[in-house]
């Protein structure tokens, strides 16, 4: 009976590793499958090797964390904001020889449908609103991507209050905002992840002035991430905190509804 017994043992044992060893290649093309390596069947030992160290040496793995988590989008439209150096950043100084220090990408615009993109500026000194203007309104048709690049002249030794906002559609700019932003500020913020719903419009950006203490300038920058109701929260939860505080806003709306 012992005899059996271990002899069952050691073919329970014999089928697991030999589903084990049947499972893990078919596993891990799978998961080579969800990254962007590459790696495709047929392919030698040498040109995989080869595949996964391009892919960790030019960014590859850092750029499938960055999608990784991101949220999935529940508004209308996403705006997602790239750094200079970034891959998009890049492409697009490339394509467009234009400095790109950052890059705002509202994704998902219906192609061909026409809508009316406004941008607004609100300039706050603490907790009041001192103005509200209108920087831009302007009629356009969707598509794929509406991208926005935020630059200033303090690179070239002048002032990071005198702004220029391009909108580019298809590597073409459509329009470009002139703007000089009414405070010195401390910090800037960036819409990173954020959902926008037709006929609304949401902060995309925002210069924020600190208050001095002990001789130093200490700064409480609102968190521009995930949805409009979050963000215009920390907005209001941080302006008394600071001396001044400039919002641009963004809105996309739906322009055969607002004819």
């Amino acid at each position: 009976m012992k005899i059996i017994k271990n002899n069952k043992n050691v073919f329970v044992g014999v089928t697991i590793v030999a589903a084990l060893i049947a499972i893990i290649p078919t596993t891990l093309m799978y998961m080579f499958s969800k990254m962007s390596i590459g790696i495709e069947e047929g392919d030698s030992i040498e040109v995989v090797e080869e595949k996964i160290n391009s892919y960790f040496d030019d960014g590859g793995f850092e750029k499938d964390i960055e999608k990784a988590l991101r949220k999935k989008p529940s508004g209308d439209f996403n705006i997602y904001t790239y750094t200079s150096g970034s891959e998009e950043s890049m492409e697009i100084e490339e394509k467009m020889n234009i400095i790109c220090p950052q890059l705002i990408e509202v994704s998902r615009l219906e192609l061909g449908k026409e809508y009316n993109i406004k941008l607004y500026s609100d300039f706050y000194e603490g907790d009041k609103k001192i103005s509200t203007e209108e920087l831009l309104s302007k009629d356009i048709f969707g598509t794929p991507k509406l991208q926005i690049i935020y630059s200033d002249t303090f690179m070239e030794g002048k002032s990071k209050r005198d702004m220029t906002i391009h909108f580019i559609q298809n590597n073409k700019i459509l329009e470009s905002v002139k703007y000089y932003c009414p405070t010195n500020y401390n910090e800037a913020a960036y819409t990173q992840d954020a959902d926008l719903n037709v006929n609304e419009d949401i902060p995309i950006m925002g210069f924020t002035r600190g208050i001095k203490v002990n001789g130093k300038y200490k700064t409480y920058s609102a968190d521009f991430h995930k949805n409009k109701d979050k963000i215009e929260k920390s907005i209001q939860n941080n302006l008394s905190k600071n001396e001044k505080m400039v919002i641009l806003r963004l809105e996309i709306s739906d322009r055969a509804k607002s004819v």
